[in-house]
């Protein structure tokens, strides 16, 4: 684990000449596990809100121990820089995207098939269910920890500043930004769009600047990030559900003592469980706000996007990638995906 000194962290002693990121000698008030937790989006997202909120429960449960410090807005690196700290083992923790960790995990894009998913009890039981461990254990492999329970990144929707978009048609050629991610590059050129992979902080001026026509993301991912600027339409395509997932070098989390390790989930899962029902009760709301704000909103029939993925090899090819196994595990939640 990390000591909070610089983006480039300096690493801290531990008893007996052992020596772990992070953690460090106890002096007075200074804690003894002082940790870091990095994430893309802004300080009053719910992510952000949740997780501050379990590093002050944390800090006092454990008496002043564990110091867990939030940092927002990509401020220690955009996510591949964030995800190479932590597989380096110099940065603790990172909040991602699934669609993102896949590029490092593939497995865990199968929370993210193209409208796979279309209710939240079945991604719930299903995320704290056979696919949450199947994205767990695939995350163990590869030597990060996962935690258990996945926060809410929401449906995806489409805005754009060119024209609703109703029918799969009215993508073909359009340039959309989205994260680094193969499941997305994927869906959306099989739906005839031009994909752009670009980090967070760099979308806004690209929109503005016409490099791209349009982005993917939740609403309070909209709202957050103010494409209502420079964006007019805004299209409920719930192509893609995305979870947040809250990752750790797999060989820092286990060095931590089991008290400290019990202690950081507990509050890290019950702030996760209080997000869901952030997001829940507040999409309604946000999509309020930014018809205030002068967007135009339509919700277009997900079937023919859906046959269309299929028409272009989009489900054969991702099957056939997660194995029959793997399959059958997502619709044991999602029903048949596919006729």
């Amino acid at each position: 684990m990390s000591v909070n000194v610089s983006r480039r962290l300096a690493v801290g002693g531990f008893a007996a000449g052992l020596c772990l990121p992070g953690i460090i000698a106890a002096r007075g008030d200074t804690p003894q596990f002082k940790l870091r937790l990095a994430n893309n989006r802004p300080a009053d997202h719910p992510v952000n809100v949740r997780q501050r909120e379990a590093a002050a429960r944390i800090l006092e449960e454990s008496e002043g121990r564990i110091s867990l410090s939030v940092h927002p807005e990509s401020q220690l690196g955009v996510d591949t820089e964030a995800m190479a700290a932590v597989k380096a083992g110099t940065l603790d923790f990172v909040t991602l995207a699934g669609s993102v960790v896949s590029t490092y995990i593939w497995e865990s894009a199968l929370a993210g098939v193209g409208y796979a998913f279309t209710n939240y009890a079945a991604i719930w039981a299903a995320m704290d269910g056979e696919v949450g461990r199947y994205i767990g254990a695939a995350a163990d492999r590869g030597g990060i920890y996962l935690f258990e329970k996945a926060w809410d990144n929401g449906f995806r929707q489409v805005s754009n500043s060119l024209r609703p978009i109703d029918v799969p048609a009215d993508l073909k050629g359009m340039k959309i930004r989205i994260p680094a991610s193969t499941m997305l590059t994927s869906l959306f050129l099989m739906l005839g769009a031009e994909p752009v992979a670009l980090s967070l902080p760099e979308t806004y001026a690209a929109i503005k600047a016409g490099v791209v026509d349009g982005q993917e993301n939740a609403l309070v991912g909209i709202l957050g990030q103010k494409y209502y600027e420079v964006q007019k339409y805004a299209s409920l395509t719930r192509h893609v559900w995305d979870p947040y997932l809250v990752l750790g070098n797999g060989k820092n989390w286990a060095a931590l003592p089991p008290d400290v390790r019990k202690i950081i989930s507990v509050h890290l899962n019950r702030s996760a469980e209080d997000q869901r029902l952030d997001v829940a009760n507040s999409e309604a709301s946000t999509q309020r706000k930014l018809l205030k704000l002068g967007m135009k909103f339509n919700e277009p029939d997900p079937d023919p996007f859906r046959k269309a993925l299929a028409d272009a090899g989009y489900y054969t090819a991702w099957k056939s990638k997660f194995g029959p196994d793997a399959w059958a595990l997502l619709e044991k939640y999602t029903g048949k995906i596919t006729a």
